[in-house]
């Protein structure tokens, strides 16, 4: 659903930030790459705290994030809170 959603957004997205081609590819995949790198870790940690407990941490880190990339002001920002974003899926 999330690459659903960024498919359309990312005209609007390369109209206002203005990211150069390497950087619209990093927006698209710096997710998927953090999510899939940290699943195990994250899949560990909640054996060891509680699967409740990581879920209820991954909807605060998405959701919080999700509210910060309405400011970001450039494709770097946009960057690094799709990775944080990767990490709150994870």
């Amino acid at each position: 659903m999330d690459m659903t959603i960024l498919n359309i957004a990312i005209p609007d997205l390369t109209e206002q930030l203005r990211p150069s081609a390497d950087q619209v590819l990093w927006i698209v995949d710096v997710y998927s790459l953090v999510l899939a790198g940290l699943l195990v870790t994250c899949t560990a940690l909640a054996d060891r705290w509680g699967r409740k407990r990581m879920l209820l941490i991954g909807y605060t880190i998405f959701g919080g994030t999700s509210l910060l990339v309405l400011w970001a002001t450039n494709a770097e920002a946009v960057i690094a809170l799709r990775a944080l974003l990767g990490l709150g899926g994870a």
